[in-house]
């Protein structure tokens, strides 16, 4: 027994146009129900490649945030901390 949550996933034309990851889900559910372990397999993802670029003023920016003002405040915080449970 197969249960499924929604029967959108089965129509025939999400089936067809092959638009829906449950589309696959459905076909090899199918298969493994009349015991065709033959076609009971999952198919691989298809990776899609996502490039991430900077200008130079953007890179600059970052550089200067990340090695100069973070540790510039992380020192600060630590130190103003110190001073408050010195003196408390």
């Amino acid at each position: 027994m197969v249960v499924v949550g929604s029967s959108v996933m089965m129509t025939d034309r999400l089936i067809q146009a092959g638009l829906s990851g449950g589309a696959h889900f459905v076909l090899k559910s199918i298969a493994w129900l009349v015991e065709n372990e033959k076609l009971v397999s999952i198919p691989p993802k298809e990776q899609t490649r996502h490039d991430f670029s900077l200008t130079e003023i953007q890179r600059k920016l970052a550089m200067v945030f990340v090695v100069g003002i973070i540790p510039v405040l992380v020192i600060l915080t630590g130190g103003i901390m110190w001073w408050v449970r010195r003196r408390g």
